[in-house]
């Protein structure tokens, strides 16, 4: 029970046909979608959230209600049938947009649009 080094964790998405982000209770953004979304994976997520607003906005997978086992199991039937090259374009696309360097950027951009008045 321990953190994957970069290596390892480079191997398990390599090895992956999806990813699981079905966090509890959790409505931010995950690093674990980015990092998916940039290995064109599609996702299973939680049904609440940023999560699954991206996911089902950007069509990276499916979201299903994570407390529910059956429905997940049907989650995860759906995903089978989705066009997975279609899927690992618009993950690819999202990815390229939530870099650090451009959420940096859009930070910068809008404290100089604050501090001048903007």
């Amino acid at each position: 029970n321990r953190y994957l080094d970069d290596r390892e964790e480079s191997l398990c998405f390599q090895a992956a046909d999806a990813v699981w982000v079905g966090y509890k209770r959790f409505y931010g953004m995950s690093g674990v979608l980015v990092q998916s979304a940039s290995s064109g994976l599609p996702v299973i997520s939680s049904d609440e959230g940023l999560i699954a607003h991206l996911v089902e906005k950007e069509g990276l997978g499916v979201t299903t209600p994570i407390h529910e086992p059956e429905v997940v199991a049907q989650a995860i039937a759906k995903l089978v049938t989705m066009e997975r090259a279609a899927i690992a374009e618009r993950s690819r696309t999202m990815a390229a947009n939530h870099t650090p360097e451009l959420f940096a950027q859009r930070v910068c951009d809008h404290i100089e649009a604050t501090a001048s008045g903007k």
